[in-house]
Order: C-alpha cells, then sequence, then structure tokens
C-alpha cells in the first residue's frame, strides 16, 4: 500500500493487476490475492490483519475487504475526532475568492504517484504504460481493432465500488478519472449520461457499472471560511460506496494536489482550499 493510499485506491490496483496477469495467462485466485493484499499493508494495520490471519478457514475475499473497508473508515472517523476542525484551524481567509480559475502549472508532479505503474510524477490518466496496454488489449494480434461494444466502452478503475456500507465524505485520489458519487441529491443541474458518455466501472467483484446520471456539486472549502469550489460533471453511480474528486481534473483546472503522508492538499494559486485524508 503506498503512503496516504485510500484503501479502495489499494483494494482496485490489486484487483487491476489479477486482472492484468489473467490477460497473460496467469491465473490469480481471489483466495491468493486476498493473502496478497494483507501482506501489502503497513503496520498501522496491524490489529486487524493480525484477526483475520488468526482466524480459522480459508479468507473469503469480500469479507476480508468489507473488514478492511469498515476498519479504514473507523480510524478515519477516530481521527477525525481527535484533531481540531480544519476551518477553525486555519481560519481567515478572503470569503468572497473563488477555487476556480487559472493557476500555475508544473511539468512534474513528485508529490503525485500513478496508481497504475507506480511511478512518482504523474496521474494514472497520464500514465503511458496504461495508455499502451488499453492500445495492445483494443488491438489483436494482427493490429485491428477487436469487434463487439465491449472493447469500445472505456473501463475505470474499481475504486468505487465494493463492501458493505457508504463513506459520507469526499475523498481525494489521484487514482480516479472522474468526479464520481451515490448521491444524486447533492447534485444540480442533474442530466441523464448519454449513450457516448458512459463507461464502465469494474467492481471488486469483477462487475460492471454505468453511471446513470451526471450534473455538478458545490464544496464548502473545509479551510477557507465562505469559500466554495464547483465540481463540474460529477458522474453518478448508484452502485458506488465512496464519494471521489478527481485529482486529474482539478489538475486540469489549475488547482494543485499534494499528496503524502496521509493527507492530501488542494491548492490554488498558493493557497490551500482544501484539506483532507
Amino acid at each position: 500500500m503506498a503512503n496516504g493510499e485510500h484503501m479502495p485506491v489499494y483494494v482496485s490496483r490489486a484487483r487491476q493487476l489479477q486482472s492484468d496477469l489473467l490477460d497473460v495467462g496467469h491465473v490469480v485466485t481471489d483466495a491468493e490475492l486476498t493473502t496478497i493484499i494483507i501482506k501489502g499493508l503497513p503496520r498501522t494495520y496491524h490489529v486487524i490483519t493480525t484477526a483475520l490471519e488468526t482466524r480459522e478457514g480459508e479468507l473469503d475475499f469480500q469479507q476480508v475487504v468489507s473488514r478492511l473497508m469498515a476498519y479504514d473508515s473507523a480510524e478515519q472517523e477516530a481521527s477525525r475526532k481527535e484533531t481540531t476542525a480544519f476551518s477553525a484551524r486555519r481560519g481567515g481567509g478572503n470569503a468572497g475568492s473563488s477555487g476556480r480559475g487559472q493557476g500555475a502549472r508544473t511539468g512534474g508532479r513528485p508529490n503525485v504517484t500513478c496508481h497504475y505503474c507506480g511511478t512518482p510524477g504523474h496521474f494514472m490518466r497520464d500514465c503511458r504504460k496504461r495508455l499502451a496496454d488499453q492500445g495492445s488489449k483494443g488491438r489483436g494480434g494482427d493490429g485491428k481493432q477487436r469487434g463487439g461494444s465491449a472493447s469500445a466502452m472505456p473501463s475505470k478503475l474499481a475504486f468505487a465500488l465494493g463492501g458493505e456500507s457508504r463513506l459520507k465524505d469526499w475523498h481525494i485520489d489521484s487514482g480516479s478519472e472522474w468526479h464520481i458519487t451515490y448521491d444524486a441529491s447533492e447534485l444540480k443541474n442533474v442530466r441523464a449520461v448519454k449513450a457516448e458518455e458512459l463507461f464502465n466501472v469494474i467492481g471488486y467483484d469483477g462487475s460492471r457499472h454505468q453511471p446513470t446520471h451526471v450534473g455538478s456539486c458545490t464544496l464548502k472549502s473545509n479551510v477557507i471560511e465562505g469559500l466554495e469550489i464547483d465540481l463540474l460533471n460529477v458522474y453518478v453511480v448508484p452502485k458506488a460506496t465512496v464519494k471521489l474528486i478527481s485529482a486529474g481534473i482539478l489538475d486540469d483546472r489549475g488547482a494543485k494536489v499534494v499528496l503524502g503522508d496521509g493527507k492530501a492538499l488542494v491548492q490554488h494559486q498558493g493557497r490551500t482550499i482544501l484539506q483532507g485524508e
């Protein structure tokens, strides 16, 4: 598990690797994948991993993921209760300012690690390896495009799906290519997703789901009092359990996303406008 990585993204990366290995003829069973996921967790998860490893019988993938997600959510909630609210701790700021606009762009992003190849310095959406892999999967051995509708519809990673409980807070993530939510009631200007906009979101169990609606959402900064940040093109995936803010999209809008040490900061024109875990 990468430093500062959220549990849904970590499990999703493991599923993606399992799928990639299957494409080259190497089968990794769910039982083996479960063991890999547990062994890859840092020492901060010692309590839950010990409990899982000492239980009798074969580890069930879905049960383990649900336990890990619940544990991770409980730990984050406990951490939030122990710290002062971000807005009260930061204070000040220009209440009339906006999080929109174009800020300075940088060539490299040393504080960002790709969740596809594991290399620091770029987002997953810009990963050359991912683009190359998608290109090779979309073509046959003779270089021609494969037939069928499945190859024509892009798939997104599964970090938003799986588990038994939903997380109510928004999570900033560098692995997400889109803003995703399960709650359409939070959105404005909601409309049905057009056929040409559809994409697949792959669940932890391999199931595929598609967004049904898209709209915009206004978030209140938890750092600067009175500041509001507009999220455009937020997709509603009813089966999702996590509400995700795409770090890549924020970057395209001129914001700087800094991930590390278990925290995520969104900065615009030198100011931190959002802070999360």
